[in-house]
């Protein structure tokens, strides 16, 4: 009788451990869906999307932006796909540029690294992403350390 009290207990206990760590875990924010840059403010020419898909931990990301330049205008396309949480990714271009990316998950914010090196010079940005709780608006905010000193820039999209 007293060792089914035990497996009793033993099992009850077992339940408010995983109960206790399950409501204290933190729900991650929903990255996907397609976003406008909404600040700083593009001219009437202008735009920049982009389109997320986030299955945790791959992070898949499409740019598509116009905007004026003089008369000629431009237009650029980019896709990016990131693993969250995945060691180190490092590729050499033709061009002799070597490029590092890091991804991770700081807390419910997306933080990216990327190291650039170009001969002599390296350029380090650090990118971190953060979704309101409302799930509307997405912040990134980049800081860009490198051979001029550091910069900030910070950047707001809606979600569509």
């Amino acid at each position: 009788m007293q060792a089914r009290h035990r497996w009793r207990r033993l099992l009850v206990a077992w339940m408010l451990v995983v109960v206790a760590a399950s409501s204290s875990g933190q729900v991650r924010p929903d990255y996907s869906g397609t976003w406008t840059q909404s600040e700083p403010r593009l001219g009437p020419d202008s735009s920049h999307i982009e389109r997320i898909e986030f299955k945790d931990p791959v992070l898949k990301v499409t740019v598509d932006g116009s905007g004026s330049a003089r008369s000629m205008g431009m237009a650029y396309h980019l896709d990016h796909t990131y693993s969250i949480g995945a060691p180190t990714e490092t590729r050499k271009f033709d061009d002799g540029r070597i490029r590092s990316v890091t991804a991770t998950w700081e807390g419910l914010t997306l933080v990216f690294v990327t190291s650039t090196q170009e001969g002599a010079n390296t350029t380090t940005e650090r990118d971190v992403w953060s979704v309101s709780d409302d799930g509307t608006t997405l912040t990134k905010t980049r800081e860009t350390t490198n051979w001029r000193g550091t910069s900030s820039q910070r950047r707001v999209f809606k979600r569509k």
